[in-house]
């Protein structure tokens, strides 16, 4: 971190929730990194603490099977009320930094703090390295070229170094992903990612479970638990210009047929 001027300290931290709503879920884990200015010389202080806490209620099955949390690691741990000052300790007088920090972990944080009886804010600047990614790793030519073949590429845009620039990209694909089917027909029918169900990714594999990735109400839902119990959300997914290959799942998915993930999974 050599490249960094802290006029004050900078605090780095990352949560594990039992969801993904700010307002009502809860946090299970809790880590934070703090780097603070070494008077007199040219180099940082590295703290770091990490807290364990029981939600208060049961963890999600799908959110277990993403971050590894069960209830039974909970059991003993302290609710966060208990823990609450300690971290807003660590939070004094600094910068804080996190990824997808402004719409989820600090608002999250903010909730808990406030349930807690213990009203908390960020001192100085938000950096959200998710928002530096997307704003400066664009889904284009230059930075996938740059991704998968290591190397920004002179004379974008121009068709001849273009389509060079495609042969260097399928390539470092290839070697980055071994999970890719080597024949082109075949990558062109397989969903990109193994996690996704459809081609577009608005179902994913969780533990062997079809799973919603999108929605405010349905992200990190079971598709079956959606099914039974918010079937007008499936119906309105048929009539928007989804995918054909995601509106087939949810029409299955109203007449009780449902996906089979081929991955065998523990447990």
């Amino acid at each position: 971190m050599n490249m960094l001027e802290l006029k004050r300290p900078l605090v780095f931290f990352d949560l594990e929730t039992t969801g993904i709503d700010v307002v009502n879920d809860r946090i299970i884990q809790i880590a934070v990194v703090r780097l603070e200015k070494t008077p007199h010389v040219d180099n940082f202080t590295r703290t770091e603490e990490m807290w364990l806490v029981n939600p208060g209620g049961p963890i999600p099955e799908a959110s277990s099977a993403i971050h590894g949390f069960t209830d039974e690691d909970v059991a003993d741990m302290p609710p966060f009320a208990e823990v609450a000052e300690e971290v807003a300790w660590w939070f004094r007088d600094s910068d804080v930094c996190g990824h997808n920090a402004i719409r989820f972990d600090i608002p999250l944080l903010e909730n808990e703090m406030k349930r807690a009886g213990r009203p908390f804010q960020v001192y100085g600047g938000v950096i959200d390295t998710l928002r530096i990614f997307q704003a400066r790793f664009r889904h284009n030519l230059e930075c996938a070229h740059r991704l998968y073949a290591g190397t920004w590429f002179e004379g974008a845009h121009d068709a001849g170094n273009d389509t060079d620039a495609l042969v260097a990209i399928l390539d470092g694909m290839l070697k980055e992903h071994p999970d890719m089917p080597r024949e082109p027909g075949e990558i062109a029918s397989t969903p990109p990612s193994p996690d996704y169900i459809d081609a577009e990714g608005k179902f994913i594999w969780v533990s062997g479970e079809a799973v919603f990735s999108f929605g405010g109400k349905t992200k990190g839902r079971m598709l079956k638990e959606v099914a039974k119990n918010d079937r007008g959300f499936l119906q309105w997914m048929l009539a928007q210009d989804f995918d054909a290959t995601t509106k087939a799942i949810a029409s299955d998915a109203l007449v009780g047929n449902f996906p089979v993930c081929k991955e065998k999974f523990d447990g």
